[in-house]
């Protein structure tokens, strides 16, 4: 398991925060306190139904999403503020309901036919929703 490790206090009432990925840290009993976090890929299942589309079509539009946290310390950093703590359940839960939210946004902006084209040619949703991604400032990746 492709784990970031996250050190907080020590001895001598330290109060900064290491993140450690793909190395060792040493923590003390009792002072220290260790939580990891799964740098793992996430295979989520967006899925919405009965979305309107700006002309008020009714769609149901399923998906899938491969999605991990960057290594990038600025990224790590906000990733361990939003989700240490929690299980990769919850991670997975939390990011899926984004998604699902943001996809929902897609849809009811945009026009039929275009959503119609872009089953075609699925390059214009993957961009847009990497920009979505990369806005939220979630620190997750996603793959494909």
């Amino acid at each position: 398991m492709y784990v970031c490790v996250c050190v907080t206090g020590g001895c001598c009432g330290s109060t900064k925060k290491n993140t450690i990925v793909g190395g060792w840290s040493w923590a003390w009993w009792l002072v220290t306190d260790v939580q990891r976090l799964s740098l793992e890929v996430m295979t989520l299942n967006p899925m919405c139904e009965s979305v309107e589309t700006a002309q008020g079509v009714p769609l149901t539009v399923t998906g899938v999403a491969q999605c991990k946290i960057m290594k990038a310390e600025e990224l790590l950093q906000t990733a361990s503020e939003q989700f240490l703590g929690k299980t990769v359940k919850e991670i997975k839960s939390t990011v899926l309901q984004t998604l699902e939210g943001h996809l929902r946004a897609i849809l009811g902006k945009s026009p039929f036919l275009a959503l119609y084209l872009v089953v075609c040619d699925r390059t214009d949703l993957l961009f847009e929703y990497r920009v979505i991604v990369m806005t939220l400032n979630l620190a997750n990746e996603l793959i494909t």
